[in-house]
């Protein structure tokens, strides 16, 4: 899910955000064990395009704040549940030089994370996923059929450890 706006020097109460959703596929439960994720600004990786954060090659979700609508024990998903990780971006808003850096492409907005669950079989599993915001500088570029070619939005991004499942 995409926020409204991330700048609004007009209502400095306004906090962006985003929502992953995770899906269980197949017809057994899965446990949610742990998930942690964050959006935050990251600097851009320089001569990359389209702008990609500079993210350490090797993940390390240490500290990240661990999702709290999971109990201690786990939280059981039927078959087909959708599980929602809620963020807010980090801090929570965007200062003017920021919001330049990011316009300048010197900085993205990235919004990456872990799930680690256990299937009904009890092997354990691993879901890293990183998405970095498009802004579509410069405006959308449209096909002759009307499909949007760069939609403003999140897309798939990051060092690719930070996009894996086991």
């Amino acid at each position: 899910g995409n926020p409204v706006t991330w700048f609004d020097p007009v209502d400095p109460t306004y906090f962006p955000g985003m929502v992953f959703e995770f899906k269980v596929y197949g017809k057994t439960p899965a446990k949610v064990i742990k998930a942690a994720f964050q959006l935050r600004l990251v600097p851009a990786k320089p001569g990359v395009k389209p702008t990609e954060p500079d993210l350490p090659p090797v993940t390390n979700y240490g500290g990240l704040t661990p999702n709290r609508e999971i109990p201690e024990n786990g939280r059981v998903l039927p078959p087909e549940e959708v599980f929602q990780i809620r963020l807010s971006l980090y801090p929570p808003t965007l200062t003017e030089p920021q919001w330049v850096e990011v316009r300048d492409e010197k900085s993205v907005i990235c919004a990456y994370g872990i799930i680690e669950y256990e299937d009904a079989f009890g092997r354990k599993k691993k879901t890293r996923t990183c998405y970095v915001y498009n802004f579509a500088w410069g405006g959308v570029i449209t096909a002759p059929d009307g499909m949007i070619l760069n939609p403003p939005g999140f897309r798939v991004g990051g060092p690719d450890a930070y996009n894996d499942a086991t």
